[in-house]
């Protein structure tokens, strides 16, 4: 904590539902997480200065955990943290990101989603800097992955660098792809649904639905 207490009110939190040693994700943690950046003072422009520091951990592990707690973030805080996202400030970040990480995989996977998020915002005026960016650096060459399996695989026969900063281990490889396959998009149920046909899925108010891409 800050000397004067001034401990951002996510680093917790976040710390928590990014550390390297996890093995699963934290589902509900993250929920909770959304909620919090949601519903506090300043909170998309908080969570968002912290998450761009855990994309830019010098672990890929902590570094892909952070790009799927952000994706949470986005499907489930809302139009005030679609606008963070879209800034100026935050989109410098992402570039910064995309153009100097080491760690391929990771840059492949954040530019999917920069992908995803780019068409979801696109019929939205306030949010058309973020759509500008995603098309000025396609337009530049950057790879934008079409889904989440190209994210993953795209680099799997590339030769092995010798920057030391680079992914070297087995381990990490391993780690890297746990991370990639447990993202899912999870959304929390605004009110309660009674099934009626076979195809259809029962829930109540509050519950957490994970959705599956075709």
């Amino acid at each position: 904590m800050g000397l004067f207490g001034n401990q951002n009110p996510f680093e917790e939190s976040l710390d928590k539902v990014t550390n390297e040693l996890n093995t699963d994700v934290d589902w509900g943690a993250i929920i909770a997480l959304c909620d919090k950046v949601k519903t506090t003072s300043k909170g998309p422009a908080d969570f968002t200065t912290l998450i761009l520091q855990k994309i830019n951990h010098k672990v890929p592990h902590v570094s892909m955990q952070a790009i799927t707690v952000l994706d949470a973030c986005v499907n489930n805080c809302g139009k005030d943290f679609h606008k963070e996202i879209a800034s100026q400030h935050f989109t410098d970040g992402l570039r910064d990101i995309i153009y100097n990480y080491k760690v391929k995989k990771v840059v492949l996977r954040l530019c999917y989603f920069i992908k995803k998020w780019a068409e979801d915002f696109k019929d939205d005026p306030e949010l058309s800097h973020f759509v500008s960016f995603y098309y000025r650096h396609r337009g530049e060459g950057i790879q934008f992955p079409d889904t989440e399996d190209d994210s993953a695989t795209s680099t799997k026969n590339e030769p092995v660098s010798s920057d030391p900063n680079v992914v070297s281990s087995q381990q990490e490889e391993d780690d890297i792809a746990k991370a990639v396959s447990s993202s899912r998009k999870l959304v929390k149920a605004l009110y309660d649904f009674e099934a009626a046909e076979d195809n259809e899925l029962t829930f109540r108010a509050g519950d957490l639905i994970t959705i599956l891409d075709d």
